[in-house]
């Protein structure tokens, strides 16, 4: 949903910044992360936020990108961007975001109000609920959750990320789901380049 919704979230202080990530997710009422029951924003901000659950086949398909385990932290991110794309389309069927556009700008004002549309502060808590999932799963080997991170593009633009922390460096890489349509892996980017306003156009 937009730059723009991202922009006048800004303005409006409505995103954390930063902070743990198990207590950025509660402040948007994610109070578990478990695949039986948890919370999946959409809209602006995550101004619509379903309760809902996976089943024993969805949550399998996620775990199964996460295996075999990683022999190295950049095969896991990997991983991790794929575990993404089976969490955003298994979520998009039960919320009405299966056609959410990634990075979309154009006819950003007609989809302000969209709530099947999801803007990168709904993405960021989804993808963070996600990272918190897979570790309490104990299914990150080379990583652990790591604390959301904004940035103010060149334009202006309000812009934020998931974000994983690597246990045997200590580097932070953006797991940003934004950029693409629903069911896509996400964009994985070492953090430092992330905040000089890195894009994959």
């Amino acid at each position: 949903m937009s730059a723009l919704v991202c922009g006048l979230l800004a303005a409006c202080g409505t995103l954390p910044d930063g902070g743990e990530p198990r207590s950025f997710v509660s402040t948007y009422g994610v109070d578990s992360t478990r695949p039986e029951q948890f919370v999946y924003c959409h809209g602006a901000s995550c101004g619509t936020h379903d309760r809902i659950a996976l089943s024993a086949r969805e949550w399998s398909d996620i775990r199964r990108a996460m295996t075999p385990p990683a022999r190295s932290a950049g095969e896991e991110r990997q991983q991790i961007a794929l575990a993404v794309a089976r969490y955003e389309a298994a979520a998009g069927q039960k919320t009405g975001t299966a056609n959410d556009r990634g990075g979309n700008i154009k006819g950003m004002l007609e989809n302000m109000f969209d709530t099947s549309q999801i803007d990168c502060v709904s993405e960021t808590i989804n993808t963070t609920t996600l990272i918190l999932m897979l570790d309490d799963a104990g299914l990150l080997r080379w990583h652990e959750p790591g604390r959301p991170a904004n940035r103010f593009g060149a334009t202006g633009w309000f812009h934020s990320t998931a974000v994983v922390r690597e246990k045997a460096t200590g580097e932070n890489f953006a797991i940003d789901s934004w950029f693409f349509d629903n069911g896509q892996p996400a964009a994985v980017v070492a953090l430092k380049d992330w905040h000089a306003g890195w894009s994959p156009e």
